[in-house]
C-alpha cells in the first residue's frame, strides 16, 4: 500500500515539471534574433511559474504549434529576474515585496490592458503592440488570434 502512495507522490511532483516545459515555445531572446532574420507577427504568452493555467496552456499549444508558421510563438515569464532588452530599451524585474514582483517587461505589455495569466500580446512584423487576451484559451480561439495576426501582414 505505501507503493501506492509512493507512486502517486511522485506523479504528483512530476507532472506540473512536465508542464513547465516550454513546448517548443521561443525565448525572448530568441524571438528577438528571429525577427532580425526573419520578422513575423509575434504571439507572446506571458506566464508565471505557479500558474496552473499557464502550464496547461502551454501544453496544448504544443499540439497546435506546428499549424502556426505565419507567426512566432514565444513565452515570457512576467516574474522573471532576468534583464531583457525589447525595442531598445532595457527592462527588469521589479520587487514588490519579500518574494513577489514583475517583470517591468511584463507591465509594460500588459499596460492599459486586462492583466492575469496567462496573457497573451500580439505584435506586429516590427514588434508594435498590437492587441492582448489575458486567461486561458481554447485552440480554436487561439487559431482565430493567428489568423488575425496573420491578416495583418
Amino acid at each position: 500500500m505505501h507503493y501506492v502512495y509512493l507512486i502517486w507522490a511522485f506523479l504528483f511532483l512530476a507532472i506540473p515539471q512536465h508542464l513547465r516545459a516550454q513546448g517548443g515555445m521561443l525565448s525572448m531572446q530568441e524571438l528577438q534574433d528571429s525577427m532580425q532574420n526573419n520578422p513575423k507577427p509575434v504571439l507572446l504568452m506571458l506566464h508565471t511559474d505557479w500558474c496552473s493555467y499557464c502550464a496547461l496552456q502551454k501544453t496544448q499549444i504544443s499540439k497546435r504549434k506546428h499549424q502556426w508558421d505565419g507567426v512566432y510563438l514565444a513565452s515570457f515569464d512576467a516574474e522573471s529576474k532576468d534583464e531583457v532588452e525589447f525595442g531598445g530599451k532595457t527592462y527588469s524585474y521589479i520587487p514588490q515585496g519579500n518574494k513577489t514582483g514583475t517583470h517591468a517587461l511584463a507591465l509594460k505589455l500588459m499596460e492599459g490592458r486586462a492583466k492575469g495569466y496567462p496573457n497573451w500580446i500580439l505584435l506586429d512584423e516590427k514588434m508594435n503592440l498590437l492587441d492582448s487576451y489575458a486567461g486561458y484559451l481554447k485552440l480554436k480561439e487561439l487559431d482565430v488570434i493567428v489568423k488575425k495576426l496573420t491578416d495583418t501582414k
